[in-house]
């Protein structure tokens, strides 16, 4: 009696723990399993029921996880977390299971976190990316300095070892303690992502002219990076980390250039004219960043040359805007860059 007792537990022992191999390695995740998926290519953009067919959720603060969130970085909606005010520690993931087959060997998606609370100068929370159970992209790592900026990102699985017939399990998390918002959109498993040309006047080298003499121009961000960003003690008084467009002016000495910015949606406008690309904060000659609209300068120039006038935003401003005033220079074609010349400049 006692031998078959002790074999009937080796038997349950056994049994537990071949079924708990098909779950998430350890207690940060949610121990439901998974339901595989078998689409191919496989595409997630948060549009319909939340969390998604086949996705789970793994909640340490109910009241702080993901959860679906309008505007998304694609579409009209995201995977989002806010962060809890009272600082209650948080770990929420959101998981799916996936078989990989040929050319699905890359993992994209688009993201955004804060810079200011994620990494500098406050590490509070960090959001990554895990592929049964191990980092493969984290916002904190990945070197960007973007606040609550969507940018589009590329994983290989292939390098973390993953092959074609495996059947993988991917999480979202978010981890920490008064962090910010953050979100994930547009997950997709397939070939390797590969970014659109920039539009011109994303760059400086595709900067777009401003007209001689009284001038007023219609522009949107929406689409475009953030090249030129400016720390705090800029010209403008402010940092300035939105996403920015380039125009650009021929001034000679004594020329007078004024201009204003007018948002939709009154987003806190940031201006600046600098004369060197590689340096915006160091060669700024003239800015502001009036809240929440209507930045406003006159530059009387000193030195004649090219200057680069950036439409930018306090931190993750986007959408229509008009700039006008009055540009005592000229403009004439800038030198032309081909695609493949700039394309390292696209972030």
């Amino acid at each position: 009696m006692k031998r078959m007792l002790i074999i009937v537990l080796a038997l349950l022992v056994i049994s537990s723990v071949a079924f708990a191999g098909k779950m998430l390695p350890d207690a940060k995740f949610s121990t439901e399993p998974y339901a595989p998926m078998s689409s191919r290519e496989y595409t997630e953009g948060f549009e319909g029921a939340f969390p998604p067919a086949g996705w789970t959720q793994g909640i340490t603060n109910a009241g702080y996880t993901w959860h679906q969130y309008t505007p998304g970085g694609e579409g009209s909606y995201c995977a989002n977390c806010f962060y809890d005010p009272a600082l209650v520690p948080q770990l929420e993931t959101l998981c799916f299971s996936h078989t990989l087959v040929l050319d699905e060997l890359h993992l994209s998606f688009l993201a955004m976190s804060s810079y200011y609370w994620g990494v500098d100068p406050y590490a509070n929370y960090d959001i990554y990316v895990t592929v049964d159970g191990g980092v493969v992209w984290s916002f904190r790592a990945d070197g960007t300095t973007n606040n609550y900026i969507w940018d589009p990102y590329d994983v290989d699985l292939a390098a973390f070892g993953f092959i074609v017939g495996q059947t993988v399990d991917i999480c979202l998390v978010y981890e920490g303690s008064d962090g910010a918002q953050a979100g994930f959109d547009a997950i997709k498993i397939g070939e390797a992502y590969v970014p659109p040309p920039p539009p011109d006047g994303d760059v400086c080298e595709t900067a777009l002219p401003i007209p001689s003499d009284a001038f007023s121009i219609d522009g949107s961000n929406v689409g475009f990076a953030n090249d030129y960003p400016l720390a705090s003690g800029s010209c403008t008084g402010y940092s300035a980390t939105g996403l920015d467009v380039v125009y650009y002016t021929i001034l000679e000495v004594g020329d007078e250039f004024t201009v204003t910015m007018d948002t939709v949606g009154d987003w806190d406008d940031s201006i600046y004219l600098i004369t060197d690309c590689a340096d915006p904060f160091g060669s700024c000659v003239a800015g502001d960043d009036a809240y929440p609209d209507m930045s406003t300068f006159t530059y009387i120039a000193t030195e004649a040359g090219t200057y680069y006038l950036i439409v930018s935003a306090y931190s993750s401003g986007t959408g229509d805007y008009t700039i006008f005033g009055f540009n005592g220079g000229a403009t004439t074609p800038v030198e032309e860059s081909s695609w493949g010349s700039i394309k390292a400049l696209y972030r």
